[in-house]
């Protein structure tokens, strides 16, 4: 049926996508030995990740309960400490984000939220066996290269929304983990930056970059400058650790932000950039540069009083006005539903005369035309002309012929 494969790799494949749960957890117990023999013998190639992927997709597509959703995913991760060699740990990360955007048309509303949390845990995995390393640089390139050519690319073949929701994760991952030096946040921003250069990103994924990337490091900043000025305020100290907890500094990322703001000005400044996307990236440099200066680069809050603005007099004398008008809406509205009940039968006792006295002037007109003897006119049609013509000149003839005959006898 598959000559081309391997029958162990479709027999895991067909397990992890099986309707019984116990099938599913057995599987994947058994892919980790499965992975470490692999790994061993250096016969891992793209192909075997490509199926195994998928298989490990439909494992999370068949599986509906959040607490064990999450510990699927969890236990997915940690299958890049089965592999001997980073290369291979890095190749898995590649395939199982391409396997999961190639699935993604599929994944409905309700399967959504187990999927993006699947990414997360992923990512967070990656994030770690990168800090466990202590950041060293071939290992931090080996997996930062996979992110440029998935997450971190404009032109890849990567959904956007994945890449979308990875940028808004991507800096709320790396601030949990441990020994985050400013050399390695430049690591990890500067696929950014280089994306704006390039400047053929989306709209829409150019302003996610500039959300979800820059604008976050300009909050932490804020948030932190403002924490500096309230240190001695303890009224507002409960405030102040919510919304640290809200936008997750409690381990800043350290960050040079005076040359992160030259770098924007300098990508804004490119004549390729469009009038709009120049404006943002201007916008981001100035508010850098205000950090660097030790200035809040965020509005300020409004500071609402616990006094209210209004009187209880006046409060109560603008509810009785306001009483009065509805009262006053309501009469008026009665008096205009009396006035056209009144109007209305006014315009039907009116049609209802009319069309009596239509009825009567109709009934006369026909009274009329049935007393003639004849028709109008009549005289005017062409046999009576001709036979009153003829009766004038027979009546002619006979009073000649009369005439005749009396001046005869008195002749003889």
């Amino acid at each position: 049926m598959y000559p081309d494969l391997d029958q162990s790799e479709v027999v895991f494949v067909h397990k992890l996508a099986s309707g019984e749960p116990t099938a599913r957890s057995r599987a994947l117990k058994k892919l980790h030995a499965f992975l470490k023999q692999r790994s061993e013998d250096s016969s891992l190639n793209e192909e075997t990740f490509k199926r195994l992927s998928k298989g490990l997709h439909y494992a999370m597509w068949m599986q509906d309960k959040p607490i064990l959703q999450q510990e699927l995913a969890e236990n997915i991760a940690s299958l890049i400490d089965d592999f001997g060699t980073h290369d291979e740990g890095a190749l898995f990360v590649k395939i199982f984000f391409q396997a999961l955007s190639t699935q993604w048309h599929l994944v409905d509303r309700w399967r959504m939220d187990k999927f993006l949390m699947m990414a997360r845990v992923m990512i967070r995995k990656t994030f770690d066996v990168m800090s466990k390393n202590k950041w060293s640089k071939d290992i931090t390139a080996t997996y930062l290269s996979v992110f440029k050519e998935t997450l971190i690319n404009s032109q890849s073949n990567i959904v956007q929304s994945l890449k979308t929701h990875f940028a808004s994760l991507y800096l709320d991952e790396l601030s949990k983990t441990e020994k985050v030096t400013k050399a390695v946040s430049e690591k990890f921003i500067e696929p950014y930056l280089e994306i704006l250069q390039e400047n053929r990103a989306t709209d829409f994924f150019f302003k996610s970059i500039c959300d979800e990337i820059f604008q976050t490091l300009i909050y932490t900043a804020s948030e932190e400058i403002r924490r500096g000025d309230l240190e001695d305020v303890d009224s507002e100290e409960e405030d102040v650790d919510d919304i640290v907890q809200l936008l997750r500094i409690d381990n800043p990322i350290p960050c040079d932000f005076d040359k992160l703001g030259d770098r924007l000005f300098e990508i804004g400044a490119q004549p390729t950039v469009n009038s709009k996307r120049r404006q943002r990236l201007y916008a981001l440099s100035k508010k850098f540069k205000a950090i660097v200066q030790g200035k809040n680069p965020q509005p300020e809050p409004m500071e609402v009083s616990d006094k209210p603005a209004i009187s209880k007099s006046k409060m109560h004398k603008a509810a009785e006005r306001l009483l009065g008008m509805q009262q006053k809406l309501h009469m008026d509205r009665q008096k205009f539903k009396m006035e056209m009940k009144e109007m209305k039968k006014k315009q039907n006792e009116e049609r209802i005369a009319d069309l009596l006295t239509s009825i009567i002037t109709s009934k006369g007109t026909k009274k009329i035309k049935s007393s003639n003897k004849f028709k109008p006119n009549a005289i005017k049609k062409k046999g009576h002309l001709k036979t009153s013509s003829t009766a004038s000149r027979r009546h002619a003839g006979s009073s000649s012929k009369g005439k005749t005959s009396k001046f005869s006898s008195k002749k003889r």
